[in-house]
C-alpha cells in the first residue's frame, strides 16, 4: 500500500500545505483489497481507500483501467471477487466480505444488491441520462423517494398512500424550484435540455437519499451554460449538505473538476493510487485536442473558416486547398425537422413562416458543427441519416435526393452515421461484433477484450467499438461526438485515424461537439 493511501486510510489528508478539514470527518465508505478480474483479466487488484463525509473525489484512469468496474461494485451492480466493503452513509453500518459464503444467499435480506446499497445512501448516475422520458420531471424526482407508502400493499389497502405521494410531489416541486426549474415541474424529461436532465437526475440521486454520489461525467456533452448549471448543484451538495462526491469526468472537464476536489484516485495497471493534492495533477494534455483535430485533418495546406448557422451554433468549415472546385458531397436545402411537434431544425419568423437550415459540404471537406445543448445537433444528423423524417426541403447526397429512401439505402449510397449514443448490442462478444463489421481482426486496443461482451467494457472501450466503422469507405461519415468517453490517448488515436481517412479526400466528414469547443476552434481558425 502506498504512503499516500496510508495517509488516506488514517484520515490524515495534505492539502497544500495544510490539512483539509476532512481529516476529522466521518467515515462514510471504506473498501479493503477488493479484487476483480474478468476471464482470467485482473482488473482490479487489491484496491483499498475510504471515503469521508463532503469529500470531493477525481476518479481517473485511461480506458478500461477499471473506473466503470469500480463504480459498478461500490453501488452494489457487481460483486468483486474478493476483499471488503464497509458503509456507514445514512446512520446504520453495513460490512461485507467478500467472496460471499453460500448459506448468506439463503437470507433473501442479505443479498448484495444496487437497491439494498442504495439504501445505504449511495446513489449514482449515469453518462447516458436514466430519466424516465414519458414522466414529468415532479415524478421523475418523486418516484426516488424511499420507503413510500404505497410500497406496501397492505398500506396502500388501508389507505394514506395518496396524501403520502402528493406530499412526496410537493418535495420534488420544491427541488425542481431550487434547480432554476420551476415552471417545469410538469414537462417530461424529453423535452428539456441535456443539462437540465443531468441536474434532474442528480436531485433524484439525492431523493433517494444519497450520502455518496458516483457521477460518471456528469459535465460530458453540455456546454458552457450546462456545465455552470450542473456545477453550481454539485457545489452546493457538497458545501450545503456534505454530500461526498466521487466524480468521473471527460478529460477536456477535468481541470473544472480539481476545482472542486479534494483528494484523486488514480487506476493504473488494476492499482489504485491516492493523491492528496490535486492542486498537482496536470490534465494529462487536454489543452489543444481540437487544435490538433485540425491540424491532423486539414494538415498545413488547408483553409479553415467559421459560417454562422444561427441560435448559437457555427460550422467549423476545413477545406482543403485546391486549383479547382470540388464536387459537392452534400446538400441540405431548407430543411425543417420537428420532434414531438416541437420545432428543433428551422426557424419560425412572423405570421408562423418557418425558414429551414441550409448548408453544404465538398469532396475532402471536414465541418465540425458546434453548438448549444438544446439546439438540436443529434436531431439533424438523425433526420440526414433518416433515422427521424425531414418535414420539409431537401437532403442530396453526391446529387441524389435521399429523403425519400430508408436508411439503407443511404448506407448504400455512401453514408455513415456514427452516434453519439453507442448503439451496440450488450451481449455479443467483442470478437462477434468484428465479425458482424466484417473485420478479420480486432483493432489492437480490442485484441485482449475479444472474449468478453461489450456490455462488460467500459464507456471509452464501447466509444472506441463505436468508432470501428471509421474505415469503411463512404462518401459521406457522420459523428456525434465521437471523443465522448475516450481518454487522452485514445483521443489521439482517434483525430489520427481521422487524418488518414479523409488524406485521400474522396469523401467528406461532419463532426459535431457541444459549443465548449467553439473557443477552443476559434483560436486556431484564421491560421
Amino acid at each position: 500500500m502506498t504512503n499516500a493511501t496510508n495517509d488516506m486510510l488514517a484520515g490524515r489528508i495534505a492539502h497544500g500545505d495544510g490539512v483539509t478539514p476532512l481529516a476529522g470527518r466521518k467515515v462514510l465508505l471504506r473498501i479493503q483489497n477488493l479484487r476483480k478480474a474478468f476471464g482470467g483479466q485482473i482488473v482490479l487488484d487489491g484496491l483499498s481507500a475510504e471515503l469521508r463525509e463532503g469529500e470531493v473525489v477525481l476518479l481517473r484512469g485511461d480506458n478500461g483501467s477499471g473506473k466503470t468496474t469500480l463504480l459498478n461494485i461500490l453501488s452494489g451492480s457487481l460483486e468483486p471477487d474478493a476483499g471488503s466493503i464497509y458503509l456507514a452513509a445514512n446512520g446504520a453500518t453495513e460490512h461485507f466480505e467478500f467472496p460471499r459464503r453460500w448459506w448468506q444467499n439463503l437470507n433473501p435480506f442479505d443479498h448484495f444488491t444496487p437497491e439494498r446499497v442504495a439504501s445505504e445512501g449511495v446513489g449514482r448516475t449515469w453518462q447516458d441520462v436514466r430519466l424516465f422520458t414519458t414522466m414529468s420531471l415532479a415524478d421523475n424526482i418523486a418516484v426516488a423517494t424511499p420507503r413510500q407508502t404505497g410500497e406496501n400493499p397492505l398500506s396502500a389497502f388501508l389507505g394514506g398512500s395518496a396524501r403520502a405521494e402528493a406530499g412526496n410531489v410537493r418535495g420534488a416541486v420544491a427541488r425542481l424550484s431550487g434547480l432554476g426549474l420551476n415552471g417545469r415541474e410538469q414537462s417530461s424529461a424529453d423535452r428539456i435540455s441535456l443539462g437540465q436532465t443531468k441536474r434532474v437526475a442528480i436531485a433524484r440521486a439525492v431523493q433517494a437519499g444519497a450520502r455518496i454520489l458516483f457521477l460518471d461525467e456528469p459535465l460530458a456533452g453540455l456546454d458552457t451554460p450546462g456545465i455552470e448549471e450542473v456545477w453550481a448543484l454539485l457545489s452546493a451538495l457538497v458545501q450545503q449538505q456534505r454530500v461526498t462526491l466521487v466524480i468521473v469526468e471527460h478529460v477536456f472537464n477535468i481541470p473544472r473538476v480539481l476545482d472542486l476536489a479534494q483528494t484523486v484516485w488514480t487506476l493504473r495497471d488494476g492499482k489504485l493510487q491516492i493523491e492528496p493534492a490535486p492542486g498537482s495533477i496536470v490534465s494529462n494534455g487536454n489543452d489543444g485536442i481540437l487544435k490538433r483535430l485540425i491540424d491532423e485533418i486539414g494538415g498545413k495546406d488547408c483553409q479553415v473558416g467559421e459560417e454562422s448557422l444561427g441560435a448559437g451554433a457555427s460550422l467549423i468549415r476545413i477545406t482543403p486547398t485546391t486549383t479547382g472546385q470540388l464536387p459537392a458531397i452534400l446538400e441540405v436545402q431548407s430543411a425543417v425537422i420537428r420532434r414531438d411537434r416541437r420545432l428543433v431544425i428551422g426557424d419560425q419568423g412572423n405570421g408562423g413562416v418557418v425558414r429551414g437550415l441550409s448548408f453544404g459540404l465538398r469532396e475532402g471537406e471536414v465541418a465540425i458543427l458546434s453548438a448549444p445543448n438544446g439546439w438540436g445537433k443529434t436531431t439533424l444528423l438523425e433526420g440526414i441519416a433518416g433515422l427521424i423524417p425531414v418535414e420539409q426541403g431537401k437532403v442530396v447526397l453526391r446529387g441524389v435526393d435521399i429523403l425519400g429512401l430508408p436508411t439503407w439505402r443511404r448506407y448504400a449510397l455512401g453514408l455513415r452515421f456514427i452516434p453519439s449514443r453507442n448503439n451496440l448490442f450488450p451481449n455479443l462478444s467483442v470478437a462477434d461484433f468484428h465479425t458482424l463489421c466484417r473485420k478479420s481482426s480486432p483493432r489492437k486496443e480490442h485484441s485482449s477484450n475479444s472474449r468478453l461482451r461489450i456490455g462488460q467494457l467500459s464507456g471509452g472501450e464501447r466509444q472506441q467499438l463505436n468508432l470501428t466503422d471509421l474505415s469503411a469507405p463512404g462518401a459521406l461519415t457522420i459523428l456525434d461526438e465521437p471523443f465522448q468517453g475516450l481518454d487522452v490517448n485514445a483521443i489521439a488515436a482517434t483525430i489520427k485515424e481521422l487524418g488518414n481517412f479523409i488524406a485521400d479526400r474522396t469523401g467528406a466528414l461532419l463532426i459535431a461537439q457541444p459549443a465548449t469547443a467553439n473557443e477552443r476552434l476559434r483560436t486556431h481558425s484564421t491560421h
